[in-house]
């Protein structure tokens, strides 16, 4: 796996939510009931994280050692810079949906298109970005 793949595989979902879990120390079995995920899917995220250098892991002495996991410097900032990246993303989308509004408007105003066809191409406008947040 190169680089850029690795670093991809760091941005998933999950593993954003784990990171931002962990701006309080914690134990691998709590973040897999936190998670709803087994501690062996837990253990996989969190060596990924930390070979990426996103979490830091102390052990904790006890009756048992325990290893616990906090976010590290390097990835409060990966998991800032995530959401960033994510926002700037979301309002370029909305800026280029409501531009395409704006002309199928113009375009149903000037009569280029019938009120069929601009209920159609908003209508699919609308699905393709169901997603977001309007």
């Amino acid at each position: 796996m190169n680089s850029f793949d690795f670093i991809l595989s760091l941005i998933s979902p999950r593993r954003i939510a784990m990171l931002k879990y962990l701006y309080e120390e914690r134990h691998p079995n709590d973040i897999a009931e936190k998670f709803a995920i087994s501690r062996q899917a837990v253990d996989k995220h969190l060596a990924n994280l930390y070979r990426a250098g996103l979490v830091e892991k102390r052990i904790k002495e006890g009756k048992r050692p325990m290893v616990c996991y906090t976010i590290s410097d390097a990835g409060l900032r990966f998991a800032e810079n995530i959401e960033d990246t994510v926002e700037n993303y979301m309002l370029e989308i909305r800026k280029n949906i409501e531009e395409r509004i704006k002309e199928l408007d113009r375009e149903l105003v000037y009569g280029n298109i019938g009120e069929r066809e601009y209920r159609a191409l908003r209508k699919k406008l609308e699905a393709r970005y169901s997603w977001l947040k309007w």
